[in-house]
């Protein structure tokens, strides 16, 4: 049978992987991808993640907004004479826009890519090992390994960081 012949579901993918194998090493990427971009604004952020929800305090994570604090009093309430407050003190109430903003922008990862890990990660995981148990060379079942590596260690990072309930939804 001339390879025209076959049915277009038998033909076989370019480098022989098949459907499965490339969409193994499609999800990995992804789930790779998606790990180290949470990993990385988590560390931009101060290393929020995992967020304590029971505790004091508003566990409830808080978009950035334009937030300054005043520094004097004006008008009748603040007729007063107002003490002289020290350049440390100033900078230490003045809010971090950085610090905010590498926070939303971790937020938004995690409530968007982070819960897509939870289904990405374990079929990406399934997949490598399907394809590691059928390969037949070295090169494909070292390649497959690796994919199953890195979709376990994503899978790793969702339970550690708690992608889910470090929402608070």
């Amino acid at each position: 049978m001339t390879p025209s012949a076959h049915p277009i579901s038998q033909r076989p993918f370019p480098t022989g992987l098949g459907l499965s194998g490339w969409l193994c090493l499609g999800l990995t990427l992804v789930a790779g991808h998606t790990c180290s971009q949470i990993e990385w604004r988590n560390y931009r952020a101060g290393g929020v993640l995992p967020r304590k929800i029971e505790g004091p305090g508003n566990p409830k994570w808080r978009i950035a907004a334009d937030r300054t604090i005043p520094t004097r009093f004006h008008g009748d309430r603040g007729s007063k004479e107002e003490r002289a407050r020290p350049a440390a003190e100033d900078v230490r109430l003045r809010p971090d826009p950085r610090r905010d903003n590498d926070e939303s922008q971790l937020r938004s990862w995690v409530a968007s890519w982070g819960l897509a890990q939870y289904v990405v990660a374990p079929l990406a995981l399934f997949l490598a090992i399907h394809a590691l148990v059928r390969a037949r060379t070295a090169k494909r079942r070292c390649a497959f390994a690796a994919a199953a590596t890195l979709s376990g260690a994503a899978i790793g990072m969702i339970f550690y960081r708690g992608y889910f309930t470090s929402l608070g939804w």
